[in-house]
């Protein structure tokens, strides 16, 4: 064999070579190539979808703020609301004869008491509203002051009293105006 032969079996071999080589590379780097992409692909979805979640927090949050928020102003009218609405009646029975003439008033407190504790009753009151009572009842002590509208009933025997004054029908009734005021409220 010559050297020119074996220079051109070399050459063959090498090229031969060199194919294969490039070959094997082109596959490997087409390989590369597919797997990073599949890669870049897996964490764009991963991305995407965290980042979906993240926006889907977000906005859970952003309502639940939004609406924690309006419950705080909607209780907030509310309680404003029954303020002046137990305000207004908690008036009207402080200032009864607003609404009700002196002697109308004072029969609906006399009946009242008449009813729970009989008709044999002695009756406190104001100097103010003596003369009145003293029309329609026996027993009347005008100890009360002149402010306090209203009267406190005493039955015969002295043991059981009545408290018909303003100031304590108000106190005793406030709790029970709210409690109405809240029912309605909520029932709306």
């Amino acid at each position: 064999m010559s050297l020119q032969e074996l220079l051109k079996e070399v050459e063959e071999r090498s090229s031969a070579e060199r194919d294969r080589i490039r070959g094997e590379y082109e596959a490997e780097k087409r390989k590369i190539v597919q797997e990073t992409e599949k890669k870049l692909k897996s964490l764009d979805d991963e991305y995407k979808r965290k980042m979906g979640d993240q926006i889907l927090s977000l906005e859970r949050k952003e309502r639940n703020l939004i609406e924690m928020e309006a419950r705080r102003i909607v209780e907030s009218k509310r309680n404003e609301l029954v303020s002046a609405i137990s305000s207004k009646a908690l008036e009207i029975v402080r200032h009864p004869f607003e609404i009700f003439q002196k002697e109308e008033y004072i029969d609906l407190m006399l009946g009242s008491a008449r009813k729970k504790l009989g008709d044999k009753i002695t009756v406190r009151c104001s100097p103010e509203n003596e003369k009145i009572l003293r029309k329609r009842i026996d027993s009347v002590v005008a100890d009360l002051p002149d402010e306090e509208p209203g009267i406190i009933a005493l039955s015969q025997d002295g043991r059981r009293e009545l408290n018909l004054t303003t100031t304590f029908m108000a106190n005793d009734i406030r709790e029970d105006i709210l409690e109405e005021i809240w029912k309605r409220i909520r029932g709306m």
